[in-house]
Order: C-alpha cells, then sequence, then structure tokens
C-alpha cells in the first residue's frame, strides 16, 4: 500500500510468512542443495568453514521486501516502511556479479507458510533470479513476502571498548544504551538464566569516553561496572537479547557464530532462552555454529551442511559422521559406489543417510548397465579395482554370481582371464534385491500407488502419472527401440517427480523426496530392497 503524501509503501505485516525451506540453483558451491527449516522455532546450520553458512544467512535477509537505502535508490522510489534496526536486504546489495562469482542464471527458490483467510496453512514458493538482459534480481522488492529480519553479525563480539571512535559508532553505541535503559526488566531476567548471577542495569551517566557519556551501568555481585567494562561475551548477550526484545512479533532473527566469546555451560543456557522468547513472539530463529554440544540438542532444528564432490549438500540431524565432518576428520571420501543412474544414486544416497555413512561415500554414475562390467575390468587390468570400490546394480538382471561372471567374459577387457579373477571382479557387483520379473522405477511407483491416501502430495503425483506404451513414448525420446525401452523402465519416477514441480536440472531433488518418503512409509519393502547393500556396508564400513 502506498501513502501518497509521504511516498512510504507500507507492507502488510499482518501476515506471518513462515520461512519452510530455500533451495539452491547455480549459486555459488550451494548449487542442488535444500535446506528445510522444520517445525521448531530455532534452527541452527552447523559445518566446517566455508562451506556458505554465513552466506545462507545473507540469501535470507533478501528473501524478504528490502530496507530503503537511500544512498543507492533514487529520491522518486518509495520507501518501504520497517521497524528500526531490521537489516532487510536486496539480492543485489548483497549478490552481485564480479570477478570472483557469476550470478548469471542463478535461482533461489524459497518456500513460505502463512494462515489464510480460512486459517488453513498456505504455501507461496517465489522464484528469485538474475534476469537478462539487465542481469538484475527478481522479483522487485514491492513484490516479495514482508517481514522484518533482525541480523546479529560477528562485529556484536567486538567489544566496545575496542569498537571504533567514529561519531558514527559513538551515535551508534548512545541508540544501543537507550534501547537497553527501556528494555531493562526483561534483559536482567534473560541475562541471569545464561550467566547464573543477577544484575542490575541503572542510568548514571557517570562515566566519561572520548566526549560521549557512557551512560548505562551494570551491578554484577554488587559491584558497579559500565557497560564497556563486561566481558565481550556479556556485552554481546546483552546486545544480542535486547535486539530480540525490540523486534516485532513473527520477525526472523539471524545470529552468525552464536558461541563466539561465550563459555559452553553460558552457551547452552542461551539456546534454553532462546527457545523461550522464540516460543513467546512467535519468533524464527537460525543461527550458525562449530559447536559440537549443540549439534546434538533435541528442542532445535539441527541442520548439517557437507561437502559432496564440489558441491555442498544439508543433511536433516545429526550423527556421529556429522560429528567427524565438525572435526574436520572427514576430508576425504574413502568408499565409491558406483551406481546405474540418478534413481540409484537417490536410492543410495537415503540408505546412506541412515547409516550416517554418506560422508564417507563417493557416489558415481557409470552411465548403464552395458558399461559396468568393461569398467570394472579395466580397472582390474590396471590394478585399480581395490576393495573400496563397489558397483551397484539395479537388481533386474546379472543377480547370481555365476551371471555376474558371465558379464566379465563378455565385457571383452581381459584376454585370457581365469575363473579366479572373474569370480574377484564379479564380488564387486551388489543389487537391490527386486521381485522377479520388477524394474527398479516400477517397482518403487507401484508402492506409492498401492497407498489410498490421495491427499499426499507424492502419491497424488504417483497415481497421476500417464501410462505409456511402445506407441505412445513421447516424441522427444530417439526414435531407436532401445532408447524407447530405457523411457518405459524408467519414466514412472521421472514423470512421479515433474508431477511434483521438480523437473530438468531439479529431478535429482524430486527423487530424494521420492525415496525418503518411501523408505519412511514402506519400511518392510525398503528393508529388503535394500538388504544386500546394507549388509555390504555392514561389513566393509
Amino acid at each position: 500500500m502506498l501513502d501518497k503524501d509521504r511516498n512510504i509503501i507500507r507492507p502488510n505485516l499482518t501476515k506471518h510468512y513462515r520461512l519452510q525451506k530455500i533451495i539452491f540453483r547455480r549459486f555459488r558451491n550451494l548449487d542442488g542443495m535444500e535446506i528445510d527449516f522444520g517445525d521448531k522455532n530455532v534452527t541452527g546450520i552447523f559445518g566446517a568453514n566455508g562451506l556458505g553458512k554465513s552466506s545462507i544467512l545473507s540469501v535470507i535477509r533478501c528473501l524478504y521486501q528490502a530496507v530503503y537505502n537511500p544512498r543507492i535508490r533514487k529520491r522518486t522510489t518509495p520507501k518501504i516502511a520497517r521497524p528500526v534496526g531490521c537489516e532487510n536486504k536486496a539480492f543485489g546489495h548483497l549478490f552481485y556479479g564480479n570477478q570472483y562469482y557469476n550470478y548469471n542464471n542463478s535461482e533461489i527458490v524459497a518456500e513460505f507458510s502463512y494462515a489464510s483467510k480460512d486459517s488453513q496453512t498456505a504455501i507461496v514458493s517465489p522464484l528469485y533470479e538474475i534476469k537478462s538482459p539487465r542481469k538484475r534480481w527478481t522479483p522487485g522488492t514491492t513484490s516479495k513476502p514482508a517481514c522484518p529480519v533482525y541480523y546479529i553479525n560477528m562485529e556484536t563480539c567486538v567489544p566496545v571498548a575496542e569498537a571504533g571512535k567514529k561519531k558514527s559508532d559513538r551515535e551508534k553505541r548512545k541508540r544501543l544504551y537507550e534501547s537497553i535503559l527501556k528494555q531493562c526488566s526483561e534483559l536482567k531476567e534473560c541475562f541471569n538464566k545464561v550467566f547464573l548471577h543477577p544484575i542490575e542495569i541503572s542510568n548514571t551517566a557517570a562515566s566519561n569516553i572520548n566526549g560521549v557519556d557512557d551512560s548505562v551501568t551494570i551491578a554484577i555481585n554488587n559491584k558497579n561496572l559500565p557497560f564497556r567494562e563486561l566481558s565481550a561475551g556479556e556485552q554481546r548477550v546483552l546486545k544480542l537479547l535486547n535486539t530480540i526484545y525490540k523486534a516485532e512479533n513473527n520477525s526472523i532473527i539471524l545470529i552468525d557464530e552464536i558461541e563466539i566469546t561465550l563459555h559452553p555451560s553460558a552457551l547452552e543456557n542461551l539456546i534454553d532462552v532462546l527457545n523461550k522468547l522464540a516460543k513467546g513472539k512467535s519468533l524464527q530463529i537460525i543461527f550458525t555454529s562449530h559447536s559440537l554440544k549443540l549439534a546434538e540438542r533435541k528442542d532445535i532444528n539441527v541442520r548439517t551442511l557437507y561437502k559432496l564432490g564440489n558441491c555442498v549438500r544439508c543433511d536433516h540431524g545429526y550423527n556421529q559422521e556429522c560429528r567427524k565432518l565438525l572435526e574436520g576428520k572427514c576430508a576425504q571420501s574413502q568408499i565409491k559406489m558406483l551406481v546405474e543412474d540418478d534413481m540409484s544414486k537417490a536410492l543410495m544416497m537415503e540408505l546412506l543417510r541412515q547409516n550416517g555413512k554418506l560422508p564417507n561415500v563417493d557416489l558415481i554414475l557409470f552411465g548403464g548397465f552395458d558399461k559396468a562390467f568393461k569398467l570394472a575390468s579395466s580397472l582390474h587390468l590396471v590394478g585399480e579395482l581395490t576393495n573400496n570400490i563397489v558397483f551397484i546394480l539395479d537388481g533386474d538382471v546379472a543377480i547370481t554370481l555365476e551371471e555376474k561372471k558371465k558379464q566379465v567374459e563378455d565385457a571383452h577387457i581381459l584376454e585370457g582371464i581365469t575363473d579366479k579373477e572373474k569370480e574377484v571382479i564379479a564380488k564387486h557387483f551388489i543389487q537391490y534385491k527386486l521381485p522377479i520379473g520388477k524394474k527398479i522405477d516400477s517397482y518403487i511407483h507401484e508402492l506409492l500407488v498401492s497407498e489410498e491416501d490421495i491427499s499426499n502430495p507424492i502419491v497424488n503425483a504417483a497415481k497421476s502419472v500417464i501410462e505409456y506404451t511402445m506407441d505412445t513414448v513421447p516424441s522427444g525420446i530417439k526414435n531407436a527401440e532401445r532408447d524407447k525401452r530405457r523411457f518405459l523402465e524408467h519414466y514412472k519416477i521421472q514423470d512421479t517427480a515433474a508431477n511434483l514441480g521438480y523437473k530438468d536440472s531439479d529431478l535429482n531433488i524430486g527423487y530424494q523426496k521420492i525415496i525418503e518418503y518411501v523408505a519412511e512409509r514402506h519400511r518392510e519393502a525398503w528393508t529388503n530392497l535394500t538388504q544386500d547393500i546394507q549388509d555390504w556396508i555392514n561389513k566393509n564400513m
């Protein structure tokens, strides 16, 4: 809504746009990563240095309507009315093309939930992208959801006594003092819960630093101290709590490196306080951290980032392998698993995730059953078919050891190969346990359509798949009979993912969603399907 008299846009803040998930496409090293923010009010993002934790917080600052900045906006552009202190930004302010990063064709999908007029939960998923030819991010500011975002960065770790002495720094400090005094009763209670010692906050104007009154005095253990004499951790907690108390209800609070300057016990107490404040004010608090202890908490959403090849992925939970990642002990994968296609890759990712082994494994596509035995024989020929390499077959052909040995012989890579050598190579192949005559994709599809609850989007997407025959294969498929047969073998799950809205480069995410659902809802079938591979994992990892 535009106030013509004051040229100010007043956004609709009555809706609470809760951030549910973010999907990154061609964005830095987060390409293909999806992070879900769960159902708890507080989310911790954990991971080693350089994986993009701070970048995720910066992206969240740009998802909502941006704060007016008179230095970069034209005077004719309407201002965006915002609560004082919020840190909403435009993508162009933080993510612009330079010699280090090129954001051309970058896309970010954000999913928000809010209460509709009939009190039902509604979902909106805007797409943020770089538009050609002007290379500008869209949508524009006024088309984004409206929500105040407060960003607590690592500058808050710098004690006041060491902060800058410029006039602007002194004015910022003065505003901080005024805000603390205004909310001193609430701050005292929370501060006491974090550090376990009572405090009193008063306005004395007794001290003077660089010509500006240091007007806040803190009494700790009956000893009066000016604010600047508190420890760095105590100062940061007061600043952090002050920001949360002045934030409007339903706001988002972002905290970068929450553990800096804090003792582990104070850090644990602070999370307890944040959980209480977030619930009381309907806040969504998202922080980054390297703390192993915090990653073990059950009262927050734990999201662990890890590197898979050249990209970063997110594990929604915490286990011993995540702990090794945070400790820096899993810099290099030890096991190489070669799979036939993206569908099989999604299956293996879910199985490895359940076992806590995903960060230890390189998943590699070998591009078709007919290539697998040639590749394995070639590796054996040059002495590189080691015990940490295993091929995962779909399980519809070459099931027995003798059948695998026959495939090794038919590869015609090794002349005069002995039966023992054939067996050595064949034992590097394992497979899913499919019912006789079934293909992996059609079997997964049958599990989905066997359910009666079509209100579930995955089940509904599976039931909506069109049944093709050899005569009705889409025209985009090549005319060769083999290509048509391959399409018929794999299209059901591909079309299910497409019906869910995942297409082209996002199909892999759709596969992962489908497999996660099947593994959870059809546990007996999942256990039988993956039994041979599970046995191999238990034995070798």
